[in-house]
């Protein structure tokens, strides 16, 4: 399997543990959706660093996101599938 590089903006390099427990949080509760401060409140986690590994996840097409009025929700793609 070859490694895919993912390019990232300056200091957003979440730790694979971090975005491991992002990712876990929606493969158990995988019909949730769920705002920024609630996810980050939940996993007791900043929301700078849930936000840095959603950004990881969204890209790899495992999370997708609804822009509302005044949030944006984050929601497990049940769609995606791992190469």
């Amino acid at each position: 399997m070859g490694e895919t590089s993912v390019p990232y903006t300056s200091g957003e390099k979440p730790t694979g543990e971090k975005a491991l427990k992002v990712l876990t949080y929606f493969f158990e509760n995988p019909r949730e959706e769920v705002y920024l401060r609630e996810l980050a409140r939940r996993l007791r986690m900043s929301p700078a660093t849930v936000m840095r590994a959603l950004r990881l996840l969204i890209r790899e097409g495992l999370i997708t996101k609804r822009p509302e009025k005044h949030a944006t929700y984050f929601k497990a793609n049940l769609n995606s599938y791992v190469k």
